[in-house]
């Protein structure tokens, strides 16, 4: 944000408009509106979804009535992927809807018995947090899955 922004506390809504009105381009998540879909991730390649190996390209969320949304490529829903209790819970996801269906995700949040939960990474031993599974950075330990209760 340019200073003048700062200084005359102008958000990122107000200077959109004014980038609108002056014939400056937006990225293109900004002309997007958010979706929220709830369902199972699903790989669309059924052999890799079998052992858990699916491409990035390939990740997606099966909805009710069995519509498929598909992650781009380099979402952070594809590095949830590769969890296997996350792929067999229900999830919430709110993105951002491109051409194809194709999202790009804002929040992924799991669902459990009607409440909805924030999902975290954490290394109990180096109290280092990640939005996404893996070895702990500095220890290498496993991170473990926390799901939180969301609060409103």
């Amino acid at each position: 944000m340019s200073t003048h922004a700062r200084r005359f506390g102008l958000g990122a809504g107000v200077l959109a408009v004014l980038a609108m009105g002056n014939g400056l381009t937006l990225p293109l998540s900004a002309a997007l509106p958010p979706i929220t879909v709830r369902g199972r991730f699903v790989c669309v390649s059924p052999a890799a979804e079998r052992d858990g190996s699916c491409s990035s390209g390939r990740v997606g969320i099966r909805v009710a009535g069995g519509r498929v949304f598909i992650f781009l490529p380099n979402d952070l829903a594809v590095a949830l992927y590769a969890d296997p209790r996350l792929r067999a819970r229900e999830l919430q996801v709110t993105a951002l809807r491109h051409d194809g269906d194709r999202l790009e995700s804002i929040r992924v949040r799991s669902i459990r018995d009607g409440r909805l939960y924030e999902i975290t990474y954490v290394c109990d031993v180096c109290q280092i947090t990640s939005s996404v599974p893996g070895p702990c950075p500095c220890c290498q330990k496993a991170l473990a899955l926390v799901e939180t209760p969301v609060t409103y």
